[in-house]
C-alpha cells in the first residue's frame, strides 16, 4: 500500500513537470457543456501566456470569455455538436486575450472518460498559430497581387490607350489588392497643384455620398507631398498618423489607412496614385513594391498615351500640309491647261490673220500675167508665190503643235525630191540676200 502511494505521488509529480513545461496550451474543462457551462476546472501556465489571463482569472470561468466579433460561430457549433457525440474536435478560429487583442487559435480537443466510458471532462491542446496565419495570409496577398499585376499588365499593353482602358485596369487590380478605392490625380502646368484625373472604388462598397476631393494645392496643405513625390519618395500608413492639415484630405474621403505613390511619365512628375482603406487599419508595408510596380505600368501606359497623341497630331498637321499641296498643284494645273488653252485660242485666230493675206498674195501672183521676154520678173513672181506657199506651211506647221500636244497629228510618210527643195529654199532667201548685199 505504501508502495502503492508512493508510486502514484510520483506519476503525479511527473504529470504536473510535463503539463506546466509543455509548450503547448492546456485547457481542461468540466463535462457540461451547455450554457453557462463547460467551467474552466484547469489551465497550464503556457494556457495563460497565451490569454493573457492570470490562472485564477480562468478556472471557473467559461471557454467562451475568450470569444469575440471574429469568432467563428459556424465553428463552435460544428465544436459542440462533436463534443455531444463524444468525438475528438480539431479546428481553428479566432480567440481573443485579456487585453482585447486577437490571435489565431488552433485546437484538439478530446473527451477524457472513466472505466465504465463516461465523461468526466474535456482536454484541449491549443497552440497560437498568429505567425502562422499571417504567413499564409502574406503568400496569399501576394499571389494575388500577382495575379492583379498580370491582369493590369495584359490590359494596359493593349493597343487602345483611352482613358476607358486604364479605368478598366484600375478596376482590375482593385479587385487583387486591399483597398477599396483607387485614384489619380494629375499635377497642373506648374506642379503647384493637383487634380483628380481618374478614380475607382469597390463596386461591393456604396461610395455614392462620400465626398471626392477634386483638387489640393501642394503650397498649402500639402508641400510635404510635393518634395517626397517629386523626389520619387511615397507616403504609406494609417490616417491618425498623418500631419493634422493632411488629414482633411483623408477624413472627406473616410479613409483609415492609405497609400500614396508618385506617378512619372517621360521622367517628369506627373502626379500620384492613391490606395485608400476604408474598412482596416493595418498596413502591409511589404506589399509596397508590387503596388509600386503597379503605378509603373500607369506610368507606361500615359507615356505611351501621350506618344501615340503626339503621333496623331504630326498625322493630322501632315494630312493637312498635303491637302493644301494637293490643292496648289491642282490649281497651277488649271492656270496650265488655260495658257495651253489662251496658246491654243491664239494660234488659232493668228492662223485666220495669217492665212487670209497669204492667201491673196499666192492667189494673185498666180494670176498675175507677164510677158514673156519679161523672164526675171516672171521669176521674181514665181518666187512670190513659192515663198508665199512655204510660209503657208510654215503656219500649218505651227498649228500642228497643238496637235502633237494633244497626241491627234497624224504622220505621214511622202518621198520628196532634196535637189528640187534646196533650190526652191535658195530662190526664196536669195531676194532678201542681194537687197541686203547692196545695202
Amino acid at each position: 500500500m505504501e508502495r502503492d502511494l508512493t508510486n502514484f505521488e510520483h506519476s503525479h509529480e511527473l504529470y504536473e513537470i510535463l503539463v506546466n513545461q509543455i509548450s503547448d496550451s492546456i485547457l481542461v474543462t468540466d463535462a457540461q457543456l451547455e450554457s453557462p457551462g463547460p467551467k474552466i476546472i484547469f489551465v497550464n501556465p503556457a494556457f495563460c501566456k497565451m490569454t493573457g489571463y492570470s490562472k485564477a482569472e480562468l478556472i471557473g470561468q467559461t471557454p467562451r470569455i475568450l470569444q469575440g466579433p471574429l469568432t467563428n460561430q459556424k465553428t463552435m457549433r460544428d465544436l459542440k455538436r462533436s463534443l455531444t457525440q463524444g468525438k475528438d474536435f480539431l479546428g481553428e478560429t479566432i480567440n481573443y486575450k485579456k487585453d482585447g487583442g486577437s490571435y489565431n487559435v488552433e485546437w484538439h480537443i478530446s473527451a477524457i472518460r472513466d472505466s465504465s466510458g463516461k465523461i468526466l471532462c474535456f482536454i484541449s491542446i491549443q497552440r497560437d498559430i498568429t505567425e502562422k496565419v499571417k504567413k499564409g495570409e502574406s503568400v496569399t496577398r501576394h499571389l494575388r497581387l500577382e495575379m492583379g499585376i498580370t491582369s493590369a499588365t495584359q490590359i494596359l499593353l493593349s493597343t487602345s490607350v483611352e482613358l476607358k482602358i486604364l479605368k478598366y485596369a484600375m478596376e482590375q487590380f482593385l479587385v487583387f489588392v486591399d483597398s477599396e478605392r483607387l485614384y489619380l490625380f494629375k499635377n497642373s502646368e506648374n506642379a503647384d497643384s493637383a487634380e483628380l484625373y481618374l478614380e475607382v472604388s469597390d463596386p461591393s462598397l456604396d461610395t455614392s455620398e462620400i465626398p471626392t476631393t477634386q483638387l489640393i494645392t501642394y503650397k498649402e496643405d500639402y508641400i510635404r507631398w510635393k518634395k517626397i513625390f517629386s523626389s520619387g519618395g511615397y507616403l504609406q500608413g494609417n490616417v491618425s498618423e498623418f500631419p493634422e492639415n493632411e488629414k482633411k484630405f483623408f477624413n472627406q474621403r473616410e479613409a483609415r489607412s492609405v497609400t500614396l505613390i508618385p506617378l512619372f511619365v517621360s521622367n517628369e512628375w506627373f502626379g500620384f496614385a492613391g490606395f485608400e482603406n476604408l474598412k482596416a487599419i493595418n498596413v502591409i508595408k511589404e506589399e509596397i513594391f508590387t503596388i509600386r510596380t503597379f503605378v509603373d505600368l500607369i506610368s507606361v501606359f500615359l507615356e505611351r498615351k501621350n506618344v501615340l497623341e503626339e503621333l496623331k497630331v504630326h498625322r493630322e498637321k501632315l494630312e493637312v500640309l498635303v491637302n493644301q499641296r494637293t490643292e496648289e498643284l491642282n490649281l497651277q494645273k488649271e492656270m496650265a491647261e488655260k495658257a495651253n488653252n489662251a496658246k491654243s485660242e491664239f494660234l488659232a485666230n493668228m492662223s485666220h490673220e495669217l492665212r487670209t493675206p497669204l492667201n491673196s498674195i499666192i492667189g494673185f501672183s498666180r494670176l498675175m500675167q507677164l510677158p514673156m521676154e519679161m523672164e526675171k520678173e516672171n521669176k521674181y513672181k514665181d518666187l512670190i508665190f513659192h515663198s508665199g506657199v512655204h510660209l503657208l506651211n510654215i503656219i500649218n506647221d505651227i498649228l500642228d503643235l497643238s496637235r502633237i500636244e494633244a497626241g491627234k497629228l497624224v504622220l505621214n510618210e511622202s518621198d520628196f525630191d532634196l535637189k528640187e527643195l534646196i533650190s526652191t529654199s535658195i530662190e526664196m532667201i536669195l531676194g532678201e540676200a542681194i537687197t541686203k548685199k547692196s545695202e
